[in-house]
């Protein structure tokens, strides 16, 4: 079978605290950070996002810490 997923570079999640949060890119060209759920990716260096993101948000790199 297959299924739609939503699968993002795992370098776009930062995670504090145990969550795992993307940054999205609003319309205005503004950023902010919306927590996601994630699961193993198709490859070790991705994720798929099961809540928190729909097809159509953009996202960016996550910030470096």
């Amino acid at each position: 079978g297959e299924r739609k997923a939503i699968v993002v570079p795992r370098r776009y999640v930062a995670t504090r605290f145990g969550v795992d949060y993307v940054r999205l890119v609003r319309t205005d060209g503004t950023l902010s950070e919306t927590p996601i759920q994630t699961a193993p990716g198709p490859a070790a260096d991705s994720v798929e996002v099961l809540s928190g993101l729909r097809a159509g948000d953009v996202v960016s790199p996550a910030a470096a810490r």
